[in-house]
């Protein structure tokens, strides 16, 4: 008998959001839930429900770019929490994009974030380092990694 997986709705959540922030900080569309790649003709449809996930491909013309609006607006807001390491931080989700957090050591400026519905992208220092996570009402959780190849998941709450 073949093992079977049992994912949650938190993961299958995850999964989509990870895929679509992914997608987009690599230059695809997004229209509703689909995902394209206008260098390769192709479009992915994500579609979750309750704690199921399947992707379909599909090729055809190219449709028009908007972002999924499934959470309210993050910027002005501040979210804390910790990594899986045990440390302890804060961000604060500026206009423009601009982030400033504060970690065990010290409080930073130099970083950026996006959002496009449930899935946030932040990069700290030059994409030093970068999260991505989903956002489930007030709580943001991901995962994390930086350029020496160390990687983290992280869960912050909405303060």
């Amino acid at each position: 008998m073949a093992p079977t997986a049992r994912f949650s709705r938190f993961h299958a959540t995850l999964i989509a959001g990870l895929a679509l922030s992914i997608a987009l900080t690599s230059g695809c569309t997004v229209d509703g839930t689909a995902v394209r790649d206008d260098s390769l003709d192709t479009t992915v449809s994500t579609t979750t429900t309750g704690a199921e996930s399947s992707e379909t491909g599909t090729t055809g013309p190219s449709s028009t770019t908007t972002s999924r609006a499934d959470a309210d607006d993050i910027t002005g807001t501040v979210w804390a929490g910790t990594d899986s390491d045990g440390g302890f931080y804060t961000f604060r989700f500026q206009s423009g994009g601009a982030l400033n957090y504060t970690s065990p050591t010290g409080t930073w400026s130099a970083a950026t974030w996006q959002q496009h519905g449930t899935a946030v992208y932040m990069e700290m220092n030059n994409r030093y380092a970068e999260y991505r996570g989903v956002i489930d009402g007030d709580t943001m959780r991901g995962s994390a990694g930086n350029i020496t190849g160390k990687t983290w998941t992280w869960s912050l709450t909405r303060r």
